[in-house]
């Protein structure tokens, strides 16, 4: 199976090194799987999400600038194995 999705992110906490931070992300990712036993699947989760606006950090101390700006994003990877809670038992029929 491969299943494609779209992703929204709300970061709950930020760096106390923080002084501004994106409050929104959107992206996408997919999700591979095969079968795995009679119950579940094995999958491999791949995405990406994007922050919109700048990150803005206090500046360590040496430097010529008060504040460092820059654009976050994050790439996720996951493997597992998932479960489901009810049995489908679909039969179709070919035409």
């Amino acid at each position: 199976m491969v299943e494609p999705y779209l992703a929204a992110s709300f970061p709950m906490e930020t760096s106390s090194h923080a002084t501004q931070f994106p409050k929104f992300g959107t992206g996408g990712g997919f999700q591979l799987g095969v079968k795995g036993g009679n119950m579940g699947a094995f999958f491999l989760d791949i995405n990406f999400i994007y922050f919109i606006g700048d990150a803005i950090m206090k500046s360590p101390a040496g430097y010529s600038t008060s504040e460092i700006h820059f654009r976050r994003y994050t790439v996720g990877l996951g493997i597992g194995y998932k479960i489901g809670f009810f049995d489908r038992n679909e039969k179709r029929s070919l035409p």
